[in-house]
């Protein structure tokens, strides 16, 4: 084996002056590697993966350099730790102490660094580190440390399900109601997943979607990737307590990812809601006029076809108040409800406005090898009307609020009977799903969400309309065709601790002045 050896030229002041710049050989054999040269301040030693006791005066003139101060050049290219390390203490005059478990190879470049600092670029990313007492220099391992991390929030798994689907056939209805995580049944109408009834017999089709959410189970996975070989977590879930053991850089990374994430998930938004339906005049039958109604605040997002109208989700800059007024123009303004929700960031909140509408379906058990009926059961469904709004806010770092929202419209329009005679109600069912930008404040509007409605008015002459035949000429009846567009206006905020305690406290002293003006 071929050694690559040092020639190291010392001048002194009664001798030429060395330049401070190195001038190296190129190596000629091709098959010598793992080489390493390290050039200090004007002295200029070559260090090699060749161990070699320098010159005494050599170690003279190193050991008057002040450690932490005399700058140098490193280059090393696949050289032996354990060499490098060596070469380092040599070239500084000091003695060196590591422990047999320190190996592996070397390569680096640094350029004007000193001692202390080419050390903190070598060892710590092999956790290893040093102290240098007394000329010298010790390298040990680093020591694993316990950390304890608290991670503060709900340990549930949030599991959000949206289903549509028609029965072709009689059989009973499906509902949706409050709470998380439920299951879907429904056979006419629709579900978002939330708890609920399933629906009777008969054939149906369906589309539907799931969505699960377990941040915890995110964190673990995180906190699993930044671990060394030699690190070990512990979850508390309960508690929200997380014990780590592990090198300090590693836990380090580690609370840093904690924090990150707290902070994120911690952040807070309240969304303020206008359900609106306006009654369209003969000039709006197409649907509002945005255009008209918001000028040139409107930013449209997504414009959507649907069967029975054109969804229009967008955003403007204003309060509702402007907004409502401008809508006027379009037609008489209905507000069917004005909630307001808070959730945190990247959590579903619910908001549902409707009733629940009753019918029953009958059950009939058939003996089969009969073919007599041995049992017969009346069973009361709900189906709901109205709206049902979810919508998942998420906050980006510069304050943008991006929301996903999926509204859902729901109105009986009539119903079916099967010939045994069984009826169920035929539903209108309205629906889409977007996801905006917004900045705080701004306001996203869904409208398009248009129905037509054939209204049946009929006045009478008291006993005389109610007589048979002759009841025609003392009664009179009108049909009225009607348009209305739904309308929901959302305004997402951005809430801090102190933000929240205001607007609370603001929210409290509307509905006190409210209260007063009643009165």
């Amino acid at each position: 084996m071929k050694i690559l050896t040092a020639a190291v030229m010392l001048f002194f002041a009664t001798q030429q002056r060395m330049p401070r710049e190195l001038q190296v050989a190129q190596i000629e054999d091709p098959s010598v590697r793992n080489a390493g040269i390290l050039v200090l301040g004007g002295q200029n030693p070559v260090i090699t993966n060749s161990p070699q006791q320098l010159p005494a005066t050599q170690l003279e003139q190193n050991q008057q350099v002040q450690l932490g101060s005399q700058p140098f050049d490193v280059l090393f290219r696949d050289a032996d730790l354990r060499l490098a390390l060596t070469g380092l203490a040599q070239a500084h005059g000091l003695n060196l102490v590591m422990p047999p478990e320190v190996s592996g190879t070397l390569t680096i470049d640094l350029r004007g660094v000193t001692l202390l600092q080419a050390l903190d670029a070598i060892l710590p990313v092999r956790n290893l580190t040093y102290t240098i007492v007394d000329g010298m220099l010790r390298v040990n391992r680093v020591q694993v440390e316990n950390r304890q991390f608290t991670f503060d929030y709900i340990t549930t798994q949030r599991t959000l399900s949206r289903s549509l689907s028609a029965s072709s056939s009689a059989g009973g209805g499906g509902t949706f109601g409050g709470g998380v995580g439920g299951a879907v049944g429904t056979t006419a109408g629709v579900s978002t997943g939330f708890g609920g009834t399933g629906g009777g017999g008969g054939s149906s089709s369906s589309l539907s979607g799931t969505e699960t959410t377990n941040l915890l189970q995110d964190v673990q996975t995180g906190l699993d990737a930044l671990k060394s070989a030699d690190g070990k977590i512990i979850y508390n879930r309960m508690a929200g307590i997380i014990f780590a053991t592990d090198y300090p850089r590693n836990l380090d990374a580690m609370q840093s990812f904690l924090e990150s994430v707290q902070n994120a998930v911690h952040r807070q938004v309240v969304i303020e809601a206008k359900i609106v339906e306006v009654k369209l005049n003969d000039d709006s039958q197409v649907g509002v006029n945005w255009t008209a109604v918001l000028g040139n605040t409107l930013r449209i997002e997504q414009p959507l076809s649907v069967p029975g109208g054109y969804i229009s989700v967008g955003a403007t800059v204003g309060d509702f108040t402007a907004t409502l007024t401008a809508l006027a123009n379009q037609g008489k303004v209905d507000v069917l409800s004005s909630p307001t929700v808070s959730t945190l960031n990247n959590q579903p909140a619910i908001i549902r406005v409707g009733t629940q509408d009753v019918f029953f379906t009958t059950t009939v058990q058939v003996d089969p090898r009969t073919g007599t009926i041995i049992q017969t059961a009346t069973v009361p469904s709900t189906i709901n009307e109205g709206v049902l709004l979810d919508v998942t806010p998420q906050i980006s770092d510069d304050g943008i609020i991006m929301m996903n929202i999926h509204p859902t419209v729901t109105e009986r329009t009539g119903q079916a009977t099967s010939p045994q005679g069984t009826t169920v109600p035929i539903v209108d069912v309205r629906e889409t799903d977007t996801v905006v930008r917004l900045r705080q404040g701004e306001t996203v509007f869904i409208g398009g969400l248009i129905s037509d409605r054939t209204l049946v008015t009929i006045n009478k002459v008291p006993f005389l309309g109610d007589v048979p035949v002759f009841g025609n000429l003392f009664r009179r009846t009108q049909k009225e065709n009607r348009k209305t567009d739904l309308v929901i206006l959302l305004t997402p905020r951005i809430l801090d601790i102190r933000s929240s305690v205001d607007y609370t406290k603001g929210r409290l002293e509307d509905q006190d002045r409210l209260r007063q003006e009643k009165k």
